[in-house]
């Protein structure tokens, strides 16, 4: 029998299996910790992407911050009502309360709101928080009893009535600045009598039609639909036809221009509340909490504006008395000196000169025409030396025979010009050296036709301007006004630039600055601005209380010219490039 020895098997040892239970555990831990700092990793871009898309920083307002869920939120807000405000407009045209072309005017803007609606947004965010602070300082705050109320207005469509007039200016005799007593009786009579016969039976249209003087009369005095807040009548009229109990005709009406009116409500569509208004903007998926708050800021800033007014035409201000010289720059296109001249065109084949084409240089019609500005010439140039009666001449002439119509209808007269703007042969004729007022020339030929032209003026550019000027004003004895009078392109030149007073917040703050930072009795310095250059002599200072044009003037201006100097002096950083819709 044989045997079979059991082979022996070898038993690891204790210390070789602890070796590789370590190995395992410590390849464990590592894989585990690879896993966790994965999943770190995964929270962290999560919780960085959730950051920027939240709370990331769209514009900071003197240490305020704005963030992105803020802004998205308003967005919102401005969104809806670009939306509400279209579909009032669509509901009034088919009311037909307005016309097509109105509502298209309308629709076309609210859709140019919405292409920039982001920088819209964030610039009313930024205005809400300047102007809260601004408030705040002032004692100004709201409470949510005011944003409930104002809730219940947005949803309120207020009284509209359908309006007609008719307007009747007093005459004014040739070269008066205004009428006589006589003459605004008689045209109050002439009222009265148009509304005697219109409460007799004559048609409301026709009698406007007849002896209207405004723009409604072609359309049978017919104005619309307008609110009580509306601007387009005069304040007195609109007072009257809302003062009517039901349709019907107002009295004559002194309006504030001088002018006698008569007022008719056609119908009458009565005040309504939307009382699902709030419900309208939760289903719109509008966050209340933001407009609330876009609320808010609207209160704050109408209140904020009364205070402003209120502070700067009900208080007693440092106001300063003013005359000023304003040298245009808008229409100055350079290089050179500018000229100035009135003419009398005639086209060949009396062409419109600014249709197509004129006919071959070698066309009879060029010829026909030159002989008639040949003509012409000779006539005037029988009148040389007697100025007055050459320039009327010239004037009637253009009015009757110029075929440049627009200029035809001022006596020819044009507007200042640099050589370089203008057709070669009319541009050297008129920048001839040593040309003087009352100078004729002609007959000259440009691509449009014969010329006959009146040389008026010939002056520097803008900048050369006002520095003579400046010499001028500052010379002893210097007549700033007569200066002004003879030299300003502002419409208050013919009063010898006279400003009257002006307070802090009625100008813009680059010509305020340059009035309040001049020496009572002086010349300020020169002030150049976008669309010219300004001088203002400071005659006086006082104490006062606006009045007249001057109040009614700061109370347009007051607040938007206080704002922009409040906000060019805060510390405002906005970032649109992290804006996100």
């Amino acid at each position: 029998m044989t045997t079979r020895t059991r082979p022996v098997t070898k038993r690891p040892s204790r210390s070789g299996r602890d070796s590789h239970d370590r190995k395992s555990l410590v390849i464990n831990l590592a894989f585990g910790l690879v896993i966790f700092i994965g999943v770190i990793a995964l929270i962290g871009a999560a919780a960085s992407t959730y950051a920027g898309q939240h709370f990331a920083e769209v514009a900071k307002v003197n240490g305020q911050s704005i963030d992105q869920d803020t802004f998205t939120a308003a967005s919102q807000v401005d969104s809806f009502r670009l939306n509400q405000a279209e579909a009032q407009v669509r509901d009034q045209l088919q009311l037909g309360r307005i016309t097509q072309s109105e509502a298209d005017s309308r629709v076309a803007a609210y859709e140019q709101g919405r292409q920039s609606l982001s920088t819209s947004t964030l610039e009313r965010l930024i205005d809400d928080a300047l102007q809260g602070q601004l408030a705040a300082s002032k004692g100004i705050s709201v409470d949510d009893k005011q944003i409930d109320q104002r809730l219940v207005d947005e949803g309120t469509t207020l009284e509209q009535r359908h309006v007609g007039v008719i307007t009747v200016d007093p005459e004014v005799s040739t070269g008066a600045t205004g009428p006589t007593d006589a003459q605004k009786a008689a045209a109050q009579a002439k009222a009265a009598d148009i509304l005697a016969k219109v409460k007799a039976g004559q048609s409301f249209e026709d009698a406007a039609k007849a002896g209207s003087s405004d723009g409604y009369a072609a359309n049978g005095g017919d104005v619309g639909w307008i609110g009580k807040s509306s601007t387009s009548l005069d304040p007195a009229l609109t007072t009257a036809v809302f003062g009517l109990a039901q349709p019907g005709l107002t009295d004559v009406i002194a309006g504030a221009d001088g002018a006698f009116r008569i007022g008719r409500v056609v119908e009458i569509a009565p005040q309504t509340v939307d009382a699902s208004w709030v419900d309208k903007i939760k289903d719109a998926g509008v966050p209340m909490g933001a407009y609330r708050d876009a609320v808010r800021a609207d209160l704050i800033r109408d209140a904020l504006t009364a205070k402003v007014i209120a502070d700067n035409t009900t208080v007693p201000t440092i106001q300063r008395k003013v005359n000023e010289i304003f040298v245009s720059s808008a229409n100055y296109t350079g290089p050179g000196d500018q000229v100035k001249v009135r003419h009398i065109l005639y086209t060949p084949g009396d062409a419109d000169p600014g249709g197509a084409s004129p006919l071959p240089s070698d066309d009879a019609a060029w010829a026909a025409a030159q002989a008639k500005a040949q003509a012409t010439y000779d006539k005037l140039k029988a009148l040389e030396g007697q100025p007055d009666q050459l320039l009327a001449e010239f004037e009637s002439i253009a009015k009757s025979e110029s075929k440049d119509t627009t200029s035809g209808a001022a006596g020819g007269e044009l507007d200042w010009f640099t050589q370089s703007s203008l057709d070669p042969g009319f541009g050297d004729a008129i920048f001839k050296p040593g040309l003087k007022k009352g100078d004729l020339i002609g007959p000259v030929k440009s691509q449009y036709g014969w010329h006959v032209i009146l040389f008026e003026d010939r002056r520097q550019p803008p900048e050369g301007r006002m520095s003579g000027l400046q010499v001028l004003a500052n010379a002893p004895g210097a007549d700033f006004a007569k200066l002004a009078k003879e030299n300003s392109d502002s419409a208050d030149a013919a009063t010898g630039g006279d400003l009257g007073w002006v307070a802090r917040y009625q100008l813009d703050a680059a010509r305020e600055k340059a009035i309040f930072d001049a020496t009572v009795g002086k010349v300020s310095d020169a002030l150049k601005t976008d669309t010219g250059y300004y001088l203002f002599l400071v005659n006086q200072e006082a104490t006062r209380l606006p009045d007249g044009a001057q109040l009614e003037t700061l109370k347009g201006s007051a607040f938007t010219n206080w704002y922009a100097a409040e906000k060019a002096k805060a510390t405002i950083t906005p970032d649109l490039s992290t804006t996100t819709q």
